[in-house]
């Protein structure tokens, strides 16, 4: 497959420039501009989700098999995807969420939720580990805090988290957050968060990383599959009118 073309809309670069988290602005002073598609992974993809340098995208195929995409630079198109042959077993791998640093990934493979471990960001992913202190069943989605302490996940009772203490201990006892929120996808300071609902995308904020999810959330455009950037300005997502992803910028984060 091709590498991943430079997408510009009003003179940003949506996919290559990823800065630093802006400043917070007013509440709903910061839109996400149009979506543009997002090629050209556009076969049967699905779970976009970026490292926190946006130098490696990771995503499902068909929703069974876990596929990544690497380039050099940020202004490099992304190179030829790559099937994850160490982490795929044909039990139903998705919904990968790296941590911000790239050197663990979490994601779905049949009844668990799987971490996995590299030495480096150019190595491949070895020693899957299931997480016996997380449910694998009755989720739907889960997100990986950016530095892998907390992981956000979609249950059948309602949206919930575990910690953990140190990235070697197991994750504690779950905190529930609030209503069902599904695919979430969590931001880096922790107090927005993503999901979606009948093919749209929505957010909602809390004030304070120790408060639940329950406020009522705001519509932000089609699609599914949500996956908020690491800096909070790009919104890659599952576009429900191509077969492929898109995404959309905003200049600022509002909260």
């Amino acid at each position: 497959m091709i590498g991943l073309a430079v997408v510009t809309l009003a003179g940003c670069d949506l996919v290559f420039k990823l800065e630093p988290a802006p400043d917070a602005s007013p509440l709903g002073a910061c839109p996400f501009l149009a979506p543009v598609p997002l090629p050209p992974f556009t076969d049967n993809v699905f779970d976009p989700s970026l490292r926190g340098d946006a130098l490696e995208l990771w995503f499902s195929r068909g929703g069974s098999e876990l596929f990544s995409a690497r380039r050099a630079a940020l202004s490099a198109p992304f190179e030829r995807e790559v099937a994850a042959d160490t982490l795929n077993t044909g039990e139903n791998e998705s919904d990968p969420a790296p941590t911000a640093d790239g050197l663990r990934l979490f994601y779905s493979s049949g009844p668990s939720v799987i971490e996995a471990r590299r030495a480096s960001q150019k190595a491949d992913f070895t020693t899957p580990i299931a997480h016996a202190d997380l449910p694998g069943q009755d989720l739907e989605g889960l997100d990986i805090a950016f530095d892998g302490l907390r992981i956000y996940y979609d249950h059948v009772d309602g949206l919930r988290s575990q910690a953990r203490v140190t990235l070697d201990t197991p994750f504690l006892t779950a905190a529930d957050l609030g209503p069902r929120r599904s695919f979430p996808s969590i931001s880096h300071d922790e107090r927005e968060l993503f999901f979606q609902d009948n093919q749209k995308i929505y957010r909602v904020l809390r004030a304070n990383v120790t408060d639940p999810f329950d406020g009522t959330p705001e519509l932000i455009l089609d699609g599914v599959d949500p996956e908020i950037s690491d800096s909070g300005k790009l919104l890659v997502f599952k576009s429900i009118t191509a077969d492929g992803f898109a995404v959309s910028e905003r200049t600022c984060v509002d909260r």
